[in-house]
C-alpha cells in the first residue's frame, strides 16, 4: 500500500491567478499557525466558544455560538444567529448586530456580510461605524493599504478609510503588490500605481503580480503564447519564452523543449537536455529564501539549485519516492524529504541528512519550527532534526505552531504542549482556534 505522505508548511506557492501566469506570493500561507492572537486563545467547550489566556485561565467565558480571533482589541462573536462586536472584557461594542461579521486583519476593518451565507459585503470600523454599506459582491483582504471589490460585474479599489482609490472600475483586478495593481480592460491586462494610475498599458494577455520590481506577462499571437518579463516602466528584460516561473531570485523559462535558468540580470544558464520537465519552488524561511528547481527526465526527478546544479535525485532503483505526489519536493528550511517503504530521508544542499525509521503502515509528517510531528503506529510523537524524540508518540494528532507549542489530540479533545512535553492548556476541549493568524 502506498504511504499516506502530508507536509504541511509555509511556502511560497505557485498558482494560477490571471491570464497564464503563475505568481509568486509573500503573502502568510493558511498554514502560520499562531495559538495566542493578543495573549488569547479561542477554544471551545460543552458547544460553545470562549477564550483562555497563556496560563490556561478562562478570560471571557464559553457563551458564544462562534468567535473569531482578537485585532487590536476586538473580535467577531455570534450568538443566536445574530453577529456583533466585543471588547477584551467581552463586553458589547454597540447595539448593533447582524447576519455575519467577519473581521479583516491587514485593514483593520469590519467585513459586514459575505462569508459562506453568501450575504453582500459591506465595511464598518472597530467602533462599530458602517463605512460602506453592503452592497458589493465581496470585498477582498486589504493589501499594501488597498482592498480590491467587486460589485455588478466591475472591479475597483477601496482604502483602509472605506473610500474609493479611483472612481474608473475595471474588468477584472487583483490585489496591489509591489506597489501596482493589476487591472483588465477589455480582456487586455495592464497595471495601477496606488495613486490609480495606468502606469504600464492593457496590453498583455496574461499577467503576473510584481514582485520586487519585475513582473511575468504572456503576449499572444498566432495563437501561440509568448512569456516575458518587464520591469515597472513597462520595459522588456527577456522575452519569447515558451513557460517562464519564478522564484524570489531566478526564473526557469523553457523554448522549443528546452529549459534555462535565467537571473535578474538576464544571465542565461541552459540546462540538461535530458530533463522533459522543470517546475520553480522554493520558501519564503522567515526572511531567508531557499530555492529549489524539480526536475524530471521522465524516470526519475532531480532537485536542481539556482545554478542548475543536482542537488541529488531519486532514482527509481534506489527505491525512494518523493515525499509529494507529480513532479514536486517537499522543501522547508532547506531540507527536502523524500522516503522509502521503512525511511525518512531528510536532506540539505550541504549534504547533511537525517535518516527516520518508522514501522507503521502510513506516515503523516508537519515540519515547523525544525520539529518534526509525524505519526508512526497510529499514535504521533515530536522529533527534531537530530531524530531526538521530544514528545513520545500518545496522542491522536499534533500540529505544531509558529509560537513554539504543539496542539495536541487525544480520545477526541484538545489540548496544548509546549515543545518539552509539558501542558499548557488542559486536554479537554471540543475545539482549539489555531489555523492562520489572518483569520
Amino acid at each position: 500500500m502506498k504511504k499516506l505522505f502530508q507536509i504541511l508548511l509555509y511556502a511560497i506557492v505557485f498558482s494560477a491567478l490571471v491570464g497564464c501566469v503563475k505568481p509568486v506570493s509573500e503573502q502568510k500561507s493558511d498554514y502560520e499557525l499562531d495559538l495566542f492572537v493578543e495573549g488569547k486563545i479561542l477554544v471551545q467547550k460543552a458547544g460553545k466558544y470562549g477564550f483562555l489566556n497563556k496560563k490556561g485561565e478562562i478570560v471571557i467565558d464559553f457563551i458564544y455560538d462562534y468567535a473569531n480571533k482578537f485585532y487590536n482589541g476586538v473580535t467577531v462573536v455570534k450568538v443566536d444567529s445574530e453577529f456583533f462586536l466585543i471588547d477584551e472584557e467581552g463586553n458589547q461594542l454597540s447595539d448593533q448586530k447582524f447576519a455575519y461579521l467577519s473581521i479583516e486583519p491587514h485593514g483593520g476593518l469590519v467585513k459586514i456580510g459575505g462569508g459562506f451565507l453568501g450575504y453582500s459585503y459591506g465595511l464598518m470600523d472597530l467602533t462599530g461605524k458602517v463605512l460602506l454599506e453592503d452592497n458589493f459582491n465581496f470585498i477582498d483582504d486589504f493589501s499594501e493599504g488597498f482592498a480590491r471589490y467587486k460589485k455588478d460585474r466591475k472591479y475597483g479599489f477601496i482604502t483602509e478609510k472605506g473610500k474609493y482609490l479611483t472612481e474608473v472600475e475595471y474588468d477584472y483586478a487583483e490585489s496591489f503588490s509591489d506597489g501596482l495593481a493589476i487591472v483588465k480592460i477589455d480582456s487586455k491586462y495592464g497595471y495601477i500605481n496606488s495613486k490609480g494610475e495606468l502606469v504600464i498599458d492593457t496590453i498583455y494577455d496574461g499577467a503576473e503580480p510584481f514582485f520586487e520590481g519585475l513582473a511575468v506577462v504572456v503576449v499572444k499571437t498566432d495563437q501561440k503564447y509568448s512569456y516575458q518579463v518587464i520591469d515597472k516602466t513597462g520595459n522588456t528584460l527577456f522575452s519569447d519564452y515558451d513557460m517562464i516561473e519564478r522564484t524570489k531570485n531566478v526564473f526557469v523559462c523553457s523554448k522549443e523543449g528546452k529549459f534555462f535558468i535565467i537571473d535578474k540580470q538576464g544571465n542565461i544558464i541552459p540546462l540538461s537536455e535530458k530533463y522533459t520537465e522543470v517546475v520553480a519552488g522554493g520558501i519564503e524561511d522567515w526572511g531567508k529564501n531557499v530555492t529549489f528547481f524539480v526536475a524530471s527526465d521522465g524516470e526519475a526527478e532531480y532537485a536542481l539549485d539556482e545554478n542548475g546544479r543536482e542537488i541529488f535525485s531519486s532514482e527509481p532503483e534506489e527505491g525512494y519516492e518523493m515525499a509529494n505526489s507529480g513532479i514536486d519536493f517537499v522543501t522547508f528550511k532547506g531540507w527536502v524529504a523524500f522516503y522509502n517503504e521503512s525511511t525518512l530521508i531528510l536532506k540539505t544542499t550541504a549534504g547533511d541528512y537525517l535518516e527516520y525509521s518508522w514501522t507503521s503502515e502510513d506516515l503523516e509528517i508537519y515540519v515547523f519550527n525544525e520539529k518534526i510531528a509525524l505519526s508512526q503506529n497510529d499514535k504521533w510523537g515530536v522529533i527534531d532534526f537530530s531524530g531526538k524524540q521530544i514528545i513520545k508518540f500518545r496522542y491522536d494528532f499534533i500540529t505544531l505552531t509558529r509560537d513554539g507549542c504543539a496542539v495536541v489530540e487525544k480520545d477526541g479533545l484538545l489540548g496544548v504542549l509546549d515543545l518539552k512535553g509539558n501542558i499548557i492548556i488542559p486536554i479537554e476541549y471540543e475545539d482549539i482556534d489555531y489555523w492562520d493568524i489572518d483569520y
